[in-house]
């Protein structure tokens, strides 16, 4: 900005009232008469709705060349800092910039466009204009419901709150609680499918490992019968007239060259002194009239030339006076003509000379493992 009369000059203003404190303000100039640059400062501090003239006008016969201005919110609450011309009484604002608490306005003709360094910090509004989230103690929309026409809460640099990262993760969360309908659906009539909801940790570079994924419930709170939060994964059963219901699958990764493969290691929560520790129920999908039930695998994995993996199920301790927990296996009923499903155990041998057999002695019908 060039200051070519003795009648310009610049000033700031506040679009609000401050709360604690002014906003500080410096300016740096170059003045030239003709022969050389006289260099010139000044700093100031701001008066709410009031301009504050930061820099003057030139003297006869020169010109103010205005280097740099810089306004930095001390003040607790976030701020509309408007730069103005002032050209013999005619106003002319040139920079218009809202600037958060702890954050700065840099303009620089010199340097290019004018750069704003902000504190961390989200601003958010409701998504009717004008219309600002004021409290958010529990990170809740407290303004109402969404539809799936609202937009979703927006960046908005004007006189609200300041919301953590820790609200801000909440928000998102939360928001399908207040969504009326799944934005995930696909459009009536369209026959698209639905949107998939993908969880996938970093992949690792070079020698670096992949990155971990945990889904945990929620520890229970110090109270009596407080329990512990619960994990649900539901497959999405079909609505067409022969679609199968959705699957649930879990994989872990295979191993490199010599390296195992990873684990899958399912862990239910423990009981406190005397709760009972959690269930663990897999079942599969119900079949339509004629079709089969959906199958529960539980495999081990395969080796190329190594062993292949265990496959655990183990019940859970028991504390003090407390029974171990049990292993049931419980085969379908029959219905009908059709047999009463069965438990069958398939073993590489029943030899009893071999170690390792599961067997029957002929006599005593009870079962024996070789050691």
């Amino acid at each position: 900005m060039i200051l070519n009369s003795t009648l310009k000059s610049i000033r700031v203003v506040l679009g609000e009232a401050t709360t604690t404190n002014e906003c500080d303000v410096t300016a740096s100039w170059g003045d030239y008469a003709g022969t050389q640059f006289v260099p010139g400062a000044a700093d100031a501090s701001t008066n709410g709705t009031t301009p504050v003239e930061i820099v003057a006008a030139p003297g006869a016969s020169e010109q103010r060349l205005c280097q740099e201005i810089t306004v930095f919110n001390a003040d607790t609450v976030l701020h509309t800092v408007i730069l103005q011309l002032d050209n013999n009484g005619t106003i002319r604002v040139f920079r218009h910039q809202e600037i958060p608490v702890g954050g700065m306005l840099i303009y620089s003709p010199g340097g290019g466009e004018d750069a704003v360094n902000t504190a961390p910090a989200v601003l958010l509004e409701t998504g009717t204009v004008g219309e600002k989230i004021s409290a958010l103690p529990a990170a809740t929309l407290a303004f109402g419901d969404f539809t799936l026409t609202d937009p979703f809460p927006g960046v908005q640099g004007s006189a609200t709150v300041q919301v953590t990262l820790a609200q801000l993760y909440q928000l998102v969360l939360d928001l399908a609680d207040f969504v009326t309908g799944n934005p995930l659906n696909a459009a009536a009539a369209s026959n698209d499918p639905g949107l998939p909801v993908a969880l996938a940790a970093g992949i690792g570079d070079g020698t670096g490992a992949g990155g971990s994924a945990s889904i945990s419930g929620g520890l229970s709170g110090a109270g009596a019968t407080g329990d512990g939060g619960a994990i649900t994964l539901t497959a999405g059963a079909s609505a067409a007239t022969d679609g199968a219901g959705g699957a649930i699958s879990l994989t872990s990764g295979a191993g490199a060259g010599a390296q195992n493969g990873g684990d899958i290691s399912v862990t239910l929560g423990a009981g406190g002194t005397t709760g009972a520790g959690g269930n663990w129920t897999l079942s599969a999908g119900a079949a339509g009239s004629g079709a089969t039930g959906g199958n529960v695998f539980a495999d081990g994995g395969h080796s190329g030339s190594g062993a292949g993996g265990t496959t655990f199920l183990v019940g859970g301790n028991g504390d003090t006076d407390g029974a171990g927990g049990d292993i049931s296996l419980t085969p379908g009923a029959g219905a009908g003509v059709g047999r009463a499903g069965q438990v069958i155990v398939i073993l590489p041998t029943a030899d009893p000379t071999v170690s390792g057999a599961l067997w029957v002695d002929p006599v005593t019908h009870l079962v024996h493992q070789s050691p």
